[in-house]
Protein backbone atom coordinates (compact mmCIF):
# COMPACT_ATOMS: atom_id res chain seq x y z
CA UNK A 1 0.00 0.00 0.00
CA UNK A 2 2.33 2.45 1.08
CA UNK A 3 4.49 1.72 -2.39
CA UNK A 4 1.14 2.51 -4.38
CA UNK A 5 1.04 5.48 -2.68
CA UNK A 6 4.68 6.33 -3.48
CA UNK A 7 4.51 5.82 -7.06
CA UNK A 8 1.39 8.17 -7.18
CA UNK A 9 3.00 10.53 -5.00
CA UNK A 10 6.40 10.35 -7.89
CA UNK A 11 3.23 10.64 -10.67
CA UNK A 12 1.47 13.30 -9.34
CA UNK A 13 4.69 15.37 -8.50
CA UNK A 14 6.14 14.76 -11.96
CA UNK A 15 3.27 15.63 -14.22
CA UNK A 16 3.08 18.87 -12.11
CA UNK A 17 6.76 20.20 -12.99
CA UNK A 18 6.30 19.24 -16.89
CA UNK A 19 2.59 21.36 -16.44
CA UNK A 20 4.84 24.09 -15.12
CA UNK A 21 7.00 24.86 -17.74
CA UNK A 22 5.80 28.11 -20.20
CA UNK A 23 6.30 25.94 -22.96
CA UNK A 24 7.73 28.48 -25.02
CA UNK A 25 11.07 29.08 -23.38
CA UNK A 26 12.84 27.13 -25.93
CA UNK A 27 12.60 23.56 -24.28
CA UNK A 28 13.74 21.18 -27.07
CA UNK A 29 14.54 21.99 -30.97
CA UNK A 30 12.13 24.53 -31.04
CA UNK A 31 13.02 28.04 -29.70
CA UNK A 32 10.59 30.53 -29.12
CA UNK A 33 11.47 34.42 -28.64
CA UNK A 34 8.60 35.50 -25.67
CA UNK A 35 7.81 37.11 -22.66
CA UNK A 36 6.78 36.40 -19.43
CA UNK A 37 4.88 39.50 -18.45
CA UNK A 38 1.12 39.68 -19.17
CA UNK A 39 1.82 43.06 -20.86
CA UNK A 40 3.77 42.37 -23.61
CA UNK A 41 2.36 39.69 -24.56
CA UNK A 42 -1.04 41.09 -25.11
CA UNK A 43 0.56 44.57 -26.93
CA UNK A 44 2.93 41.76 -28.94
CA UNK A 45 -0.14 39.33 -29.88
CA UNK A 46 -1.69 42.60 -31.23
CA UNK A 47 0.41 43.21 -33.92
CA UNK A 48 0.38 46.72 -34.11
CA UNK A 49 1.07 49.13 -36.90
CA UNK A 50 4.08 51.48 -36.53
CA UNK A 51 1.66 54.27 -36.00
CA UNK A 52 -0.05 52.46 -33.28
CA UNK A 53 3.18 51.38 -31.91
CA UNK A 54 4.05 55.06 -31.60
CA UNK A 55 0.36 56.22 -30.30
CA UNK A 56 0.95 52.90 -27.54
CA UNK A 57 4.77 54.11 -26.66
CA UNK A 58 3.31 57.72 -26.24
CA UNK A 59 0.36 56.46 -24.02
CA UNK A 60 2.69 54.36 -22.11
CA UNK A 61 5.25 56.81 -20.97
CA UNK A 62 2.66 59.30 -19.87
CA UNK A 63 1.09 57.24 -17.73
CA UNK A 64 4.06 56.50 -16.20
CA UNK A 65 4.80 60.26 -15.99
CA UNK A 66 0.97 60.12 -14.25
CA UNK A 67 2.14 57.57 -11.95
CA UNK A 68 5.28 59.43 -10.65
CA UNK A 69 3.22 62.13 -10.39
CA UNK A 70 0.87 60.28 -8.47
CA UNK A 71 3.97 58.63 -6.17
CA UNK A 72 5.50 62.09 -4.98
CA UNK A 73 2.40 63.37 -3.96
CA UNK A 74 1.37 60.55 -1.99
CA UNK A 75 4.86 61.26 0.06
CA UNK A 76 4.17 64.53 0.57
CA UNK A 77 1.12 63.84 2.23
CA UNK A 78 2.39 61.13 3.83
CA UNK A 79 5.54 63.03 5.48
CA UNK A 80 2.81 65.90 5.94
CA UNK A 81 1.63 63.54 8.91
CA UNK A 82 4.36 62.09 10.37
CA UNK A 83 6.48 63.16 13.28
CA UNK A 84 10.18 63.44 12.76
CA UNK A 85 11.58 60.67 14.14
CA UNK A 86 8.68 58.88 11.72
CA UNK A 87 9.91 60.53 9.01
CA UNK A 88 13.56 59.54 9.26
CA UNK A 89 12.05 55.53 9.53
CA UNK A 90 10.37 56.09 6.56
CA UNK A 91 13.01 57.80 4.52
CA UNK A 92 15.44 55.34 5.95
CA UNK A 93 13.69 52.15 4.61
CA UNK A 94 12.55 54.02 1.45
CA UNK A 95 8.76 53.10 1.91
CA UNK A 96 6.45 53.78 -1.05
CA UNK A 97 2.86 53.12 -1.25
CA UNK A 98 1.41 49.76 -1.26
CA UNK A 99 -0.87 50.93 -3.48
CA UNK A 100 0.80 51.45 -6.03
CA UNK A 101 3.23 48.62 -5.48
CA UNK A 102 0.51 46.13 -6.12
Amino acid sequence: MIKKLLILCFIIVGTSTIQAHCGSCGVGDEKKSHSHTKEEMTIKDLNLTKKQSEQYEKIKKKHKSDLATLEENFETNVLEILTKKQKEKYKENNIKCSVCDD
